[in-house]
């Protein structure tokens, strides 16, 4: 294989925006003469996701390392391996590796099964206006019995997740959970000088538990997902992460070296149970924790029994889509209005807040060293030093509130900024659009709305709104098929109350045919 050359060194972290616009131009290629990439899924620290076709029409996904990490011999080597740590298992919740093979240039790409459905990171957010992004606690823990279940077997074959959080848990169409990235973040050992490269593979901070954040890779084992886990219900019970005020080196720092607060504290409301049962597993000494996963299941069919007056089993759960309840992939409002943004509680005060360049380095600068243990000072007063996802979400609540304002060019103008800061942001393109629609212009918004399917492939609303603007303009085939899909989407995901729009829309666009 010819060594091409790298266009970044190993020791370089090109960040979110680069990874996702060099794999968002792999969207339409075609690996090996067979798999077409019909669209970009997600991307991650390794790799990019998509989904793809073969040749003879089947659908899979297709997970290719990033081109600066495929050079390194041993990152190489354990992507292929580790990938099927998830074969390994052999559990109905472990997403499939069916192949792997090299592209043209010789980097690494996996085949695996093609899920339907959403992540809990998505779930969650679809219940930011309406309960600000919490479940249900019956919910949670239904949802973490079978995230153990998952865990049971792998920790019984020696596999340890190291990477559990809501974006890694995915719940299909017919309500089956399903683990990802399973056997990827043994990557984070991984260096050319046997450090940790970039803090890849540390884990996510608010999720990792503090002997994985101090690098003590010697103490990570079961009881480090026992943590994860904890903080995912966290996380999707109180609506925040662990330390959510946060950010960089100053969240891992955090990670290291402090306890958690008791969740009774954020969450009063919570049954006594549940808190005990989350404040255990996010014990700091891994000894403090539940053993195993076994032992944490029990006490989650406990809590479940305490809250629910009910015995969570495994037969609820296979006939449990009433108890998940309807699925969305986005917050889904009726279509032709805008939908709400993330939660950002500095959306007032914008002027004050930017995202702290200065500092970003020196927060890569202490993750990138071996044993990340010495204490940076900030450049700025921490509540002001925000992430771009952050501003952005606040730029897309201060034009949500623009817009039902009807201040429409306020609104553009704050979901550029959204979209500027981050590129992938489908509500922000979506927004925009609607407002551009309602300011008369049909052309950008169309582009808006095919810009926000691009992002977001099940998302609903820019289908309906696009099929909407094609059936006005005449063009009816187009329009058909926008339709289409739209109602497929509301339908699949529960959104009773447009699917009658969608469904009229296309009976009359059926008429004009």
């Amino acid at each position: 294989m010819p060594p091409p050359q790298p266009p970044l060194p190993d020791d370089v972290d090109p960040g979110d925006d680069l990874l996702e616009a060099r794999a968002r131009e792999r969207v339409g290629s075609v690996l090996r003469e067979k798999w077409r990439l019909d669209g970009l899924l997600g991307v991650g620290g390794f790799g990019a996701v998509y989904a793809a076709t073969h040749r003879t029409g089947s659908a899979v996904a297709v997970k290719v390392l990033h081109r600066h990490l495929a050079f390194n011999d041993e990152v190489r080597q354990r992507f292929l391996r580790e990938a099927y740590a998830a074969n390994k298992i052999r559990h109905p919740g472990v997403v499939t590796v069916l192949d792997d093979d090299t592209d043209d240039d010789g980097i690494p790409f996996l085949i695996m099964e093609l899920l339907e459905g959403v992540t809990l990171e998505q779930r969650a957010s679809a219940n930011i206006e309406g309960n600000g992004g919490r479940l249900d606690p019956r919910e949670v823990l239904w949802i973490t019995d079978r995230l153990l279940d998952v865990l049971e077997a792998a920790h019984a074959q020696g596999i340890i997740h190291r990477d559990i959080k809501p974006e890694n848990i995915f719940i299909t169409r017919d309500a089956r959970l399903k683990v990802l990235d399973f056997g990827l973040a043994r990557l984070g050992e991984i260096s050319t000088d046997g450090g940790s490269a970039m803090g890849i593979g540390m884990g996510t901070p608010s999720f990792t538990s503090p002997e994985q954040a101090r690098g003590e890779w010697g103490r990570v084992d079961a009881r480090t997902d026992i943590f994860a886990v904890g903080a995912t219900m966290y996380a999707l019970l109180t609506g925040h992460r662990l330390r959510a005020k946060l950010w960089g080196a100053l969240l891992l720092l955090a990670a290291m070296n402090e306890q958690v607060p008791t969740m009774a504290a954020g969450a009063p409301w919570l049954d006594a149970s549940v808190v005990a049962l989350v404040d255990r597993a996010l014990a700091f000494d891994p000894d403090g924790r539940f053993a195993d996963a076994t032992a944490m299941r029990h006490a989650v069919r406990a809590a479940y029994d305490a809250c629910a007056g009910v015995a969570l089993s495994e037969a609820d759960w296979n006939a449990g889509q009433e108890a998940l309840g309807p699925m969305t992939r986005r917050p889904s409002a009726l279509p032709n209005t805008p939908i709400g943004a993330p939660d950002a509680p500095f959306a007032d005060e914008l002027s004050s807040y930017e995202v702290d360049r200065q500092s970003l380095g020196v927060h890569l600068g202490v993750l990138a060293q071996p044993k990340p243990t010495v204490v940076v000072e900030p450049v700025r007063a921490p509540e002001r030093v925000v992430s771009r996802k952050e501003l952005a979400g606040g730029y897309m609540q201060r034009g949500l509130a623009k817009h039902r304002d009807s201040d429409l060019a306020g609104a553009i103008s704050d979901y550029t900024k959204a979209i500027e800061l981050v590129p992938v942001h489908a509500i922000a393109y979506f927004n925009r659009g609607v407002a551009r629609q309602m300011e008369g212009d049909a052309g950008e918004a169309l582009l808006d709305y095919g810009r926000a399917i691009e992002r977001q492939q099940g998302f609903a609303d820019p289908y309906y709104n696009r099929a909407c603007l094609l059936f006005a303009r005449g063009e009816l085939a187009r329009a058909a098929v926008d339709a289409a899909r739209a109602l497929e989407l509301f339908r699949t995901y529960g959104h009773e109350v447009a699917s009658p729009a969608a469904r009229a829309l296309g009976d009359d666009i059926k008429k004009r045919l």
